[in-house]
């Protein structure tokens, strides 16, 4: 109800409240020295009507020229939520309105004081509920209702940084199993966006639907093949999601470990969740990169491995691809191991006791989340790859001291809000700054106690 009394206020706002982007918008396309009056447009209805189509034509160009490109890895035919939606918008109304919704949010964090674009914003995103419930409850199980329901909880905490999408996870594995259920897959890429999605929020929220004792059950059941990246003259160079790079498997058990720290910290933990702790430390300890020439460190050494040296050229090429993934991957892996071992105390003094310098714990963790940093800083700032970096970003930024390696974090969190142009991005920022200020010698409080203690689910993707 309270959502449509917003709808109903957004639509009565007067004219006289619209923003200079609206008025130039329709301005631009009169006639040369024609001036907007009643003369012009003699029935206000038609006035209002080619205003608000103004407003949806330049929403929609925006976000596939400004939003899409920022949502994955790959931009163009390889990005599921880039122009191949063009076409399904023909016939979603609902995913013509959440696109539209999601330019017009991504442009109010340019100019935050405009109040009428945030209200047209939200007047698309009411239109895009409205005319999904229509489609959900006739036609339930098309790619783009499935398609609008993972926009519509991505852009969520665009909104309000403090929301995380949950509440859109239900609708989505519930046209994710009935669709597996008349034996017709989802398009894989729309499938593992759900995965990734499923893991920011696992780690912010009472969302435990990836708490599974294997997670390979859970690619038993959802594993439908993926994209591929290849070279300009068509070589294969390596199986490659857009959200999940090449650690797919790898990216279950770190949704696995979310939501197994939040049960922990809601204070529902049993024996078997530590013996799960233990299954998803031996995975992450055993998980291998796929490539021959990737660094992969074995548990018994598991800080003394080296990345190789970067190739001097940018992302476009093929082979410092490959190399590139490689340091996301192994990044987010020992990312992982790091909040384990915070959260888990017995399996870092064992895993502490077996690295072969005899370190304390504090010490072992100190030196893992230097591991990781040394891992980032690989990767140069002009790679996509950084769009999908939060776990590591924000699983070290409190081990963070040095001067050279506090700078390093700082120009992280700058070059990506520049990239996506959100005031989430160093909002994330302020949390690692107060998590640093907060943990002290406190080496089991982390950014994800530090959210669970303020009860806020914010977004971290």
């Amino acid at each position: 109800m309270a959502m449509i009394k917003v709808a109903s206020t957004v639509a009565r706002s007067p004219k006289s409240n619209r923003a200079s982007w609206s008025n130039e918008l329709v301005s631009s396309s009169l006639p040369p020295n024609s001036k907007r009056s009643p003369a012009a447009f003699p029935i206000v209805a038609a006035s209002v009507q080619l205003e608000e189509n103004f407003r949806q034509e330049y929403f929609f160009g925006y976000y596939f020229d400004r939003v899409a490109p920022i949502m994955t890895i790959f931009d163009g035919d390889m990005n599921p939520f880039g122009n191949n939606l063009k076409q399904s918008t023909c016939q979603s109304k609902a995913l013509f309105y959440a696109i539209c919704a999601s330019g017009a949010v991504h442009r109010t964090h340019s100019s935050p004081e405009d109040g009428a674009m945030k209200d047209c914003a939200l007047r698309f995103r009411m239109m895009a509920y409205r005319m999904l419930r229509r489609e959900i409850s006739a036609f339930a199980t098309r790619d783009d209702s499935f398609a609008t329901i993972l926009i519509l909880a991505i852009t969520e905490s665009w909104f309000d940084v403090y929301k995380c999408g949950l509440t859109h996870l239900q609708a989505a594995k519930y046209i994710l199993l009935t669709r597996r259920k008349i034996n017709k897959p989802l398009p894989p890429t729309l499938v593992h966006a759900l995965w990734w999605l499923e893991t920011l929020v696992a780690f912010v929220s009472d969302y435990e639907a990836v708490l599974y004792p294997s997670p390979r059950e859970y690619l038993a059941k959802w594993t439908h093949g993926g994209p591929r990246v290849t070279s300009p003259v068509g070589r294969e160079v390596l199986e490659t999601d857009p959200l999940l790079g090449t650690w797919k498997p790898l990216f279950l058990h770190i949704g696995c470990l979310g939501a197994l720290i939040q049960r922990l910290l809601r204070g529902k933990p049993t024996q078997e969740d530590k013996h799960l702790a233990e299954v998803i430390e031996m995975n992450l300890l055993e998980w291998g990169l796929p490539s021959p020439e990737s660094t992969v460190l074995s548990p018994g050494a598991l800080l003394s491995a080296s990345p190789p040296k970067t190739a001097d050229s940018g992302m476009d090429k093929p082979a410092n691809l490959n190399t590139y993934i490689n340091y996301a991957a192994e990044s987010h892996r020992q990312a992982a191991l790091l909040i384990l071992y915070q959260h888990f105390p017995q399996l870092l003094e064992r895993r502490a006791r077996l690295v072969s310098n005899g370190c304390s714990p504090h010490q072992f963790l100190a030196q893992l989340a230097q591991s990781v940093v040394k891992l980032l800083k690989q990767v140069p700032f002009e790679s996509r790859l950084w769009l999908i970096s939060s776990i590591p970003l924000l699983c070290v930024g409190q081990w963070v001291h040095e001067a050279e390696d506090l700078m390093f974090m700082h120009s992280c969190f700058e070059m990506l809000s520049r990239k996506v142009s959100l005031c989430n991005i160093m909002m994330m920022y302020n949390v690692i700054e107060s998590v640093r200020e907060e943990t002290g010698t406190n080496d089991s409080c982390s950014w994800i106690s530090v959210l669970f203690t303020r009860g806020h689910e914010a977004m971290i993707g």
